[in-house]
């Protein structure tokens, strides 16, 4: 309530203990504690929880170790319990009476969108990967999926929670076979050889980068037109959220964009020459050399 979450009304609830001969069933004349400690459940023979509202009871839990209850000791617990429960919502109420009408800056916020089932292995991704890159890239405090497809974003920041939802909707709609329907971009497309800046990386696959090039223009940057140098794990230095430089360098027939990293980036020095044998032989003796003064004599 202190943060605007709009209950109906506060809950409050009671612990309620039981002093009786273990071997007894317990009846209205039985000794009954009204405790919220715990003593009732260690030293007493009953613990039994109640809950609810000033309307009524709304959950009860019960544990005894003695041999039963009769129906008068229930409802003097009872009846002791909403004793305590109203005078426990009184000093609730007293302090704040209702819901505060705004959420509190720092309330988590929950959007909810429903994917179809045979979507979410692409939600998630290989290993979680997909799922937890939409997570990290707008701070989510969580994104979980149930088996219909019910998609549930938390957020501290309600517009992070939006732009999650957009994301994992365009990610859906990627097959369109979605139920939802991509923005359109209805702009001149760009001619080959244009280069764009601080592209932001849309998501990421094994295979390249989805980066958009224009607001509702987005285009795959393949894993070979990443980098100079072999790139073996995309996750490793690129993540969703990036911003990269890329260069149009094809247009197919769909008039889908190819694009590069690469051939806007420096070349790499050449690796120096290794030092290689200069082809002469060193003589080799196995006896000491013999001069001609040293001739053999008969």
């Amino acid at each position: 309530m202190d943060a605007g979450v709009p209950l109906i009304s506060p809950v409050a609830g009671v612990a309620m203990g039981l002093l009786v001969d273990p071997t007894a069933v317990a009846d209205k004349e039985s000794l009954i504690l009204t405790d919220i400690l715990g003593f009732e459940d260690a030293l007493g023979m009953m613990d039994f929880k109640v809950a609810g509202n000033a309307s009524g009871v709304t959950s009860i839990q019960l544990d005894i170790k003695n041999r039963g209850l009769s129906i008068g000791a229930v409802e003097k617990t009872l009846y002791r319990a909403r004793e305590a429960r109203e005078r426990i919502i009184g000093k609730m109420t007293s302090s704040l009476g209702s819901a505060r009408g705004e959420l509190a800056k720092w309330a988590p916020k929950i959007v909810s969108v429903k994917i179809p089932p045979g979507a979410i292995g692409k939600l998630i991704g290989p290993g979680g990967k997909t799922i937890r890159g939409i997570i990290e890239e707008f701070g989510l405090e969580s994104c979980d999926v149930n088996e219909g497809g019910m998609v549930k974003v938390m957020a501290i920041d309600m517009d992070a929670a939006k732009k999650a939802k957009k994301r994992i909707e365009e990610l859906v709609s990627e097959d369109e076979k979605g139920p939802f329907v991509k923005e359109v971009y209805k702009g001149p497309l760009p001619k080959v050889g244009e280069v764009f800046r601080q592209c932001k990386i849309l998501w990421t696959e094994a295979y390249g980068v989805f980066v958009e090039v224009k607001p509702g223009l987005k285009a795959l940057c393949h894993i070979s037109e990443l980098d100079v140098r072999r790139v073996e794990k995309i996750s490793d230095k690129f993540k969703p959220g990036d911003l990269i430089d890329v260069k149009v360098i094809d247009i197919n027939e769909k008039n889908q964009l190819r694009l590069s990293r690469r051939v806007l980036l420096p070349k790499p020095e050449p690796a120096a020459a290794s030092a290689k044998p200069s082809g002469k032989r060193t003589p080799h003796r196995t006896s000491p050399a013999v001069s001609a003064d040293n001739s053999e004599k008969s």
